[in-house]
């Protein structure tokens, strides 16, 4: 198996310096492809349910996106309104406004 790259949260860690850095930059490409990864997983009837940086992937030679970490995964019915909450934790990601204790429950 290979490497799917570098996390968001370890890549703004060897940018910016710090520890923990409370929030991630991404461009608007890299933005488009998580969105349209997760449209995919959610029109598979799969929630995620652990939408966070760690778990979102870029490969720093390609550009590639990957999503990790599916051990919290359900396959749900046709459409599942936390569908809609993953959107959002995803949105918030892009947005600065990522709030790590938010995400884990839907």
């Amino acid at each position: 198996m290979d490497n799917g790259g570098q996390n968001l949260r370890q890549r703004e860690m060897e940018r910016t310096g710090e520890k923990v850095p409370p929030q991630v930059s991404l461009s608007e490409a890299e933005r488009a492809a998580f969105s349209t990864i997760f449209k995919s997983i959610h029109g598979a009837h799969v929630l995620h349910q652990d939408v966070r940086a760690d778990n979102l992937l870029v490969d720093p030679t390609t550009g590639e996106v990957f999503i990790i970490d599916f051990d919290r995964a359900e396959i749900s019915g046709a459409f599942h309104r936390n569908y809609d909450i993953e959107m959002r934790c995803l949105q918030n990601i892009f947005d600065k406004k990522y709030e790590p204790m938010n995400y884990h429950h839907y």
